[in-house]
């Protein structure tokens, strides 16, 4: 029989705190969705363009400061485009090209857009060809690769070159596969690596770049295609790819890394959920981590409608080749935005930290017109969380203080208390002083939400609920309890 063994002390979490947790942070003054995101030099963050919730392609750009934990407008796009293509010089400036109008049945836009953090305005500095989803990268030599791409309505095999320091653009060598919404990485040698995408098919072909020669070279193809998965190089120049699609109705199963020596790929063990449309970040410390994504739903519907999206975020362990559940978000979301912060300027914030925008949230609706409409699935919120080493190691190791049976707590007249019943449930009582939106839930030590107990509102008073374990599997789990006046969280232990 299982049984409760072990029950330790409450954690306190403030907005800000030490613990790996998402944790909302201000929202964005408007919904962005295919939008793209941008980190800038004075430590705040840059989100650009995109579709509102009714599908109007977007001029607004907005900054994230951390210093105030808040979203501002700041100058517009001249060209209002959704799938802009983002590119952060080495001057703190960037770049916005590619994007337009309605993916593969709207305009795309061939004018680069140059902001400027000092002023907070764009200005178009130059030309390439109209082009939807391609990848830019940025190279050593400081010039912009943009390759392939959907121009009209057929993949391109097409690449060019962006000059920043002359805003001229020439071409350079095509690619050995037409291909659109696939993903590329500089190599550390200063090669580019493309892979996957769409063109005659959902392709398993990978290429790479030779900035010296301005070639490309077919390289070894993955196990299987991927578009709209995500792509990183490590330290030592291999690359992980994962997620995506395979077919226009099947998620890409698992993850396969690229071994730059033998330019051949190998799987890796499997990524937990199939996803697409999530968003990947790198981190320091060969780290890597993917966060929510559309985990059903044929990619032949083309409105989103009965897509289904996660909230759950995965981290990759370089040396073990292993994927884990991490800290779910808050909200269900695929089609947003990530980036990592190093931030110094606030004491109540984490000095590193991820930080997710908007996106879509869920199944979407469509207006009379056969628009979205803003009521649906999407949203103007975004969450932050701590990836500094010791909030991971905290979060990971929190002791176990065997000694505890019963655990409560008091805040300004609010109180919490949980006990381990004799009947092997958790008994969790709670006095509220005021109405308040109150959220019970049990976490895996990995972050993963194991189970949802409540999330709604709740009056003033005193309330108890009683939580089973009988269907937990044997080991550690934290019983999270959160409203406005308190964040507690506590550890316990399933055994046989």
């Amino acid at each position: 029989m299982k049984k409760i063994v072990v029950l330790v002390s409450i954690f306190f979490l403030p907005l800000f705190g030490q613990a790996q947790v998402w944790q909302y942070t201000g929202a964005m003054n408007t919904v962005h969705w295919l939008s793209e995101m941008a980190v800038l030099d004075n430590q705040t963050a840059l989100v650009v363009g995109g579709f509102d919730g009714s599908d109007r392609n977007l001029a607004t750009c907005e900054i994230y400061d951390p210093t105030t934990g808040m979203w501002s407008i700041t100058g517009s796009l001249n060209i209002p485009r959704a799938y802009p293509m983002l590119v952060k010089l080495s001057n703190g400036h960037v770049l916005s090209m590619c994007g337009g109008t309605v993916f593969g049945t709207g305009e795309a836009t061939g004018a680069v857009e140059n902001y400027d953090p000092t002023s907070g305005t764009w200005t178009i500095v130059g030309q390439i060809t109209p082009k939807f989803c391609p990848t830019v990268t940025l190279l050593q030599n400081g010039k912009v690769l943009i390759a392939g791409g959907l121009v009209g309505s057929s993949a391109t095999t097409s690449c060019e070159l962006f000059d920043p320091t002359t805003n001229s653009t020439t071409p350079t060598g095509d690619m050995t596969t037409a291909r659109f919404v696939n993903q590329s990485v500089m190599l550390n040698d200063g090669r580019v690596l493309a892979t996957g995408g769409e063109g005659y098919t959902f392709l398993r072909e990978s290429e790479l770049y030779d900035p010296s020669t301005e070639k490309w070279s077919s390289m070894g193809s993955m196990q299987q295609g991927r578009t709209m998965g995500v792509l990183t190089v490590f330290s030592d120049n291999t690359v992980l790819a994962a997620g995506g699609r395979n077919s226009s109705l099947t998620l890409a199963a698992g993850s396969e890394e690229f071994d730059p020596v033998s330019l051949t790929w190998q799987s890796t063990s499997p990524i937990k959920e199939p996803i697409h449309w999530t968003s990947g970040i790198s981190l320091p410390n060969d780290r890597f981590m993917a966060t929510g994504g559309i985990v059903n739903g044929p990619l032949t519907d083309p409105y989103g409608l009965i897509d289904v999206t996660t909230s759950k975020c995965e981290w990759y362990d370089r040396t073990l080749k292993q994927w884990y559940y991490a800290p779910e978000l808050n909200q269900t979301r695929c089609r947003h935005n990530v980036v990592y912060i190093h931030q110094t300027n606030n004491s109540l914030l984490p000095t590193e930290f991820l930080l997710v925008t908007g996106g879509q949230i869920g199944n979407a609706t469509l207006d009379s017109s056969g628009f979205h409409s803003n009521a649906g699935g999407f949203t103007n919120t975004t969450e932050i969380l701590d990836v500094t080493q010791p909030a991971l190691q905290t979060y990971m190791r929190m002791p176990i203080n065997i000694g505890s049976a019963s655990v409560g707590s008091s805040n300004n007249g609010n109180q919490f208390r949980a006990f381990y019943a004799s009947d092997g449930s958790i008994k969790v009582d709670y006095t509220l002083t005021s109405d308040d939106k109150v959220k019970i839930e049990i976490m895996a030590v990995d972050g993963r939400i194991s189970k949802r107990i409540m999330n709604q509102q709740v009056t003033s008073g005193s309330h108890e609920e009683s939580i089973a374990t009988s269907d937990l599997t044997t080991g550690a789990y934290f019983i999270r309890f959160s409203s406005a006046s308190m964040d507690k969280m506590f550890k316990f232990i399933v055994s046989k």
